[in-house]
């Protein structure tokens, strides 16, 4: 595919669509919540928070809350499994705020928690 003129560079993803109308290019980009194509699949991105003991599976030079990218139609299940953590490992699960179990469908933009359990008195 050709380059675009500078004029038509996209310089933020909250546009749609940008045609320039002198070569008859068209450039697309994904507005804010817009869900992703990934080949032939649809993806969705997640806000992923891990506490404890769970931080050893946060990516390389990560340190804190990041982004997931996931198929649409995901659950917690599958977020786990794409993460890296063993499906017999003990946690509790916060989506946007309130406790879920690891069948929750996942959407578009929810904010994952993922905790160890707490002992102590």
């Amino acid at each position: 595919m050709p380059a675009l003129p500078p004029a038509a560079r996209l310089t933020h993803l909250r546009c749609r669509r940008i045609v320039t109308p002198e070569d008859g290019l068209v450039a697309t980009a994904r507005a804010e919540g817009e869900r992703r194509h990934t080949g032939d699949r649809e993806t969705i991105a997640v806000n992923v928070t891990l506490f404890a003991d769970l931080r050893r599976f946060l990516p390389p030079g990560v340190d804190g809350p990041h982004r997931r990218t996931v198929p649409a139609g995901s659950t917690v299940s599958d977020l786990l499994d794409a993460i890296g953590i063993p499906p017999q490992t003990d946690l509790t699960v916060g989506l946007n705020g309130e406790l879920a179990d690891r069948d929750a469908p996942l959407h578009e933009g929810a904010d994952v928690m993922l905790l160890s359990p707490m002992e102590g008195g």
